[in-house]
């Protein structure tokens, strides 16, 4: 209500001085505060002061300076807390933190302690509860026995905080030490005492499940809504009515609680309470939620969260949001609910509502646990852990602690499925690579059969030659489709790795593919943009890199045929350079991305093998690193190529093995040789072409037979060719074997492994040549040679 006109003429005779009549109005102005009427005590000081506007405090003496702040400030936080005003309670926040200055100088420290009890309101209303809890505190300090009524508010005051907080036994602790104080208080605090006692116990009934406490805080509720009746304080009777509600609502009483809280809602209208309204909006909708009405919820929620998202009051936006999300899960709209959980956590946190964050995460994974991917359940579970690691709440740490549980549960049925999944990717890619392996092989062999057949009925020696030229040629495409798989299959690289400049490598790829981006005569151009910025260096195969680039260049020229740009760029964390790769082409859909990587798939037709990204993939993958690629039809294709980065240093040239002399065989009319192969065929090649240069020849099927003639014609054999992979002792044993004999013997490694074996493992056995199968018979008799090269050598 307005203060009476008349009312304020009897405060204001001439005989009062300025300073008089403040002190005055002000305690007219407290009244009405404790009456409920806001809008009343701001009637009464409108002369020296208008709310949102710093008080005129000319001429005032201090005390009635410090007065007028403390009133003006408190109308302006429960002025705050009833509707949408600029600047929401940092009005209040300075004009208290003024009056607590002007106090603290006149040395009263107990009308500083009532500031600092009317500033927590403003910090803990938006969240702030630990500055509220500090603040009280402080103002705690300052009060004795003596200031009985002004001690039991800040101790309610302090209850509030932690309930709020979910401290629930530290609020109820509280609450007891302020019983003692508030006897023989007036009213207004008794109501207040009253409301948080039934507040603390209606949550903590809730929490642990205990009906004692419901009837308990029943008997409180109708305790408080007496005294504030009393008074005549509508504001705080609708806040007993709307908590009262909620409780009934808890007990399934839905019939009493919407007769409370439809009382609650026509007083806070009559009051023009917006933001309390609001409160009562959420509550109707839990209990909507209770009795499942959820499109009534839905649409109460949404009442609340629309007034309380303007208001300041993050405290209450928090559980508004939280229950929006409950909501929307029971609606089954729950791709909205999960922003709302997300946006309750943040809130709360920025808060220091660690209570409340934490309630809206653990509600979060209940809800959308399906929804989740098993990453983000266990990044969820980890956060609510950590926030409500301090709960008091029993029921809250029960949850959590069956969340956790389902967490990893799921946890271990994702990875059980995920295995299942790679092995039956890996057997799909397996027999695809293995049909694919087989169509190009048979038809290499088609060819070299057929022909061979062909030679067989004919008598024509030039068509003998040309036959036998095109067998060749059949049987060297066949190996070089053997070495396209052993390259995507390789883990290790043969050649040691090198420290590489990204900037060169990027510039070199750049070069290596101009001819096919710059050229396109008959074709829409396409531009390449290169940032060659990047001053990181990797460790690796300079040419198989430049290999993976170029290859990843001439797919996105072929994915642009109306023309385009592609950007290479590179980006750098603490420990690895992204390189990237993006086109502006048509892009692709999820099943070609899926299948991307795989041997023998190409999008090309016959223009492409299928094996370029497939290879591309293995050299990474050896280098340590990882591609991902991102890509929507029409939308362009980027691949990011990451690569572990190392400190710039010096390169150096891999090491070469030069063949000793071995100048301890002596003379001979003849070059001695050793042939060690299990299979007939290679082996019989190997004896005809060094037999045809006029090598002896002495041949083992086995390495333990190899040993023996090794042994048994010790210091005669001026070199070995041996296979690696034969049964019992494989080709390394043999070669391990024969080294421990003699260091300076030249060994010759023919196998169809070769261009596996690593340049560790090279330096270990220290072959002098590594030949791959097929080999080129050409490539043995250079071998040949400059073994007998050797042989006159060491004999001069």
């Amino acid at each position: 209500m307005l203060v009476d006109a008349k009312l304020l003429k009897l405060i204001h005779p001439p005989p009062f001085t300025l300073s008089e009549q403040i002190q005055a109005s002000c305690t007219i102005a407290r009244e009405q505060l404790e009456a409920g009427d806001y809008d009343g005590g701001c009637a009464v000081l409108q002369p020296w002061w208008t709310i949102g506007e710093w008080p005129r405090q000319a001429d005032l003496s201090d005390r009635a300076s410090a007065e007028l702040l403390l009133v003006a400030g408190t109308l302006s936080g429960w002025v705050a807390s009833t509707r949408e005003i600029p600047g929401g309670r940092k009005p209040a926040e300075g004009l208290l933190n003024g009056a607590i200055a002007i106090f603290e100088q006149l040395r009263d420290k107990v009308r500083a302690a009532e500031c600092r009890i009317e500033l927590s309101c403003c910090y803990y209303h938006q969240g702030a509860f630990d500055l509220a809890r500090t603040t009280l505190y402080i103002a705690l300090k300052d009060l004795s026995n003596e200031n009985r009524e002004l001690k039991s508010i800040a101790l309610i005051r302090l209850a509030v905080v932690e309930r709020l907080a979910g401290r629930l036994h530290d609020a109820l602790a509280l609450l007891d030490e302020a019983s003692n104080l508030v006897e023989e208080s007036r009213p207004w605090p008794k109501g207040r005492f009253h409301l948080e006692f039934a507040n603390t116990l209606k949550d903590l009934g809730i929490a642990e499940s205990r009906n004692l406490y419901f009837e308990r805080a029943l008997g409180h509720y109708k305790e408080a809504l007496s005294h504030f009746k009393q008074i005549g304080n509508h504001r705080y009777t609708a806040i007993v009515e709307n908590n009262h509600g909620y409780l009934l609502s808890t007990l399934k009483r839905f019939d009493d609680a919407c007769q409370h809280l439809e009382r609650a809602r026509r007083l806070f209208d009559m009051l023009q309470d917006t933001v309390r309204r609001a409160q009562v909006d959420e509550t109707l909708a839990q209990l909507y939620l209770t009795s499942d009405r959820y499109e009534l919820a839905e649409r109460s929620i949404n009442l609340s969260v629309d007034t309380l998202e303007i208001s300041g009051e993050e405290a209450f936006l928090v559980e508004a949001l939280t229950t929006r999300g409950l909501v929307l899960c029971r609606l089954g709209k729950r791709h909205e609910a999960k922003p709302s959980f997300e946006r309750a956590q943040r809130v709360a946190e920025r808060c220091g509502d660690h209570e409340a964050a934490g309630k809206a995460l653990l509600m979060m994974i209940e809800e959308l646990s399906e929804q989740l991917s098993d990453d983000e359940r266990r990044e969820i579970g980890a956060h609510a852990n950590q926030l409500l690691s301090n709960s008091q709440q029993y029921a809250t740490r029960e949850r959590l602690q069956r969340c956790l549980e389902q967490i990893s549960q799921a946890h271990t049925r994702f990875e059980a499925q995920r295995e299942q999944k790679i092995h039956a990717e890996k057997m799909a890619a397996l027999g695809e690579l293995s049909f694919g392996v087989a169509h190009n092989v048979n038809n290499t062999l088609t060819g070299i059969l057929g022909r061979a057949q062909l030679l067989l009925r004919s008598n024509d020696s030039e068509k003998i030659a040309t036959g036998l030229e095109l067998i060749i040629k059949s049987a060297e495409d066949g190996a070089q489709i053997i070495r396209r798989i052993q390259d995507f299959a390789r883990q290790r690289p043969s050649r040691e790795f090198e420290t590489i400049s990204i900037a060169e490598l990027l510039k070199d790829a750049g070069e290596m593919s101009k001819p096919r981006w710059e050229a396109r005569v008959d074709a829409a151009p396409v531009r390449l943009v290169l940032n060659t910025d990047c001053k990181a260096f990797v460790k690796g195969d300079p040419v198989e890199l430049r290999e993976v680039l170029v290859n990843m260049i001439y797919n996105a020229i072929d994915a642009m045929p109306a023309g385009g740009e592609i950007r290479l760029g590179t980006e750098e964390t603490r420990d690895r350079v992204i390189l990237t790769i993006a086109d502006t082409g048509m892009g692709m859909g999820p099943e070609v991305k899926s299948r991307l990587f795989d041997p023998f798939f190409s999008t090309k037709g016959k223009l492409g093998t299928g094996m370029g990204l497939a290879v591309s993939f293995g050299i990474v993958r050896r280098h340590d690193g990882a591609i991902d690629v991102e890509s929507e039809p029409d939308r362009g294709t980027t691949f990011k190529i990451s690569l572990p980065k190392v400190a710039r240093m010096k390169t150096r040239d891999a090491q070469t093995c030069s063949p000793d002399a071995d100048t301890s065989t002596g003379e001979k009319k003849k070059v001695v040789v050793l042939v060690v192969d299990d299979e007939t065929p290679v082996r019989e090649v190997l004896i005809e072409a060094l037999a045809a240069e006029g090598f002896e020849v002495l041949a083992a099927t086995s390495g333990e037979l190899a040993l023996d003639l090794f042994d048994k014609h010790q210091g005669q054999i001026d070199a070995v060719f041996t296979d690696i992979g034969m049964p019992e002792m494989s080709g390394w044993e043999l070669v391990t074997a024969i080294r421990e004999r003699s260091n300076t013997v030249p060994l010759a490694i023919v196998s169809g492994w070769a261009d596996a074996i690593s340049h560790q493992t090279r330096r270990a056995v220290n072959p002098n040549w590594v030949v791959a199968k097929p080999f080129d018979l050409n490539k043995i008799v250079a071998i040949a040679q400059e073994i007998a090269q050797r042989k006159a050598d060491s004999t001069k």
